[in-house]
């Protein structure tokens, strides 16, 4: 039987059951309305055009916003902060460098490449001298360690990973032999000689027991002054740990 409404004047005693048939179609017990019952072609135009619109518009995935769905542009530039440094890697050895309350850089940030402090530089490696902002290693320009070495004479050991600045007297012939300077380094030490007393005596220079040959600021390579008790000041001076040295003889 087709669901209608009960006829006014009739359907006595059964008018009740035919109204509810008849809501029962379109309304649920609770009196709200039963799904697909009011579609679109029963709206009017400008409620259609507005679920039009929002039918268009961009629905979040449960699981966040794949890359795939943003603008070439935006893709890119995302792909760019990905391969960027990270906060994780400030401070850290290779990362970003950050200053300590002192303005300076700590040793723990350095590349594992450069030895500090002092470690002894294997293959690939390069020294270098943490705590005042440059090179600390004695003769280097601006840090000179002196060492007074009192009577000399034949061959005297000078130890420049100990001091740039000797003082001697002579009492014989003296070689004085350079040892431990630093490689590839720019040195710069300085020997300051009085003569004997009673016997005028020489001076030549070695590293690591070979004999040194300067290239002299004059051209002329000089003598050890001979003028009994007289000064001396030998500047040497190499470029790159040894291999090439310059001087100058001042008395």
């Amino acid at each position: 039987m087709t669901n209608r409404l009960p006829t006014p004047g009739s359907d006595s005693g059964t008018w009740g059951d035919i109204l509810n048939a008849y809501l029962e179609v379109s309304h649920a017990s609770d009196g709200t309305l039963n799904p697909g019952v009011v579609t679109n072609t029963q709206l009017d135009t400008p409620t259609q055009t507005a679920i039009a619109a929002v039918a268009g518009k961009y629905t979040k995935p449960g699981g966040g916003i794949p890359s795939s769905d943003l603008t070439t542009a935006v893709q890119t530039s995302l792909g760019k902060a990905d391969s960027s440094l990270q906060t994780s890697q400030l401070g850290t050895a290779s990362g970003i460098a950050t200053l300590d309350n002192s303005s300076k850089l700590t040793s723990s940030q350095l590349p594992s490449s450069v030895v500090t402090g002092s470690g002894t530089p294997t293959a690939g490696q390069v020294p270098a001298y943490t705590g005042t902002g440059q090179d600390t290693a004695p003769g280097a320009p601006g840090n000179l360690v002196s060492s007074a070495l009192g009577n000399v004479t034949g061959t005297v050991t000078l130890d420049t990973s100990q001091a740039s600045v000797w003082t001697a007297t002579l009492t014989g012939n003296v070689t004085f032999n350079f040892i431990n300077v630093p490689a590839g380094k720019l040195f710069q030490p300085q020997v300051i000689v009085t003569q004997n007393a009673s016997t005028a005596y020489t001076v030549s220079y070695a590293l690591n027991s070979n004999v040194i040959t300067p290239i002299w600021d004059t051209g002329v390579a000089p003598t050890q002054n001979t003028t009994l008790s007289s000064v001396t000041i030998w500047n040497l001076q190499t470029p790159d740990g040894g291999t090439t040295w310059y001087g100058q003889g001042a008395t």
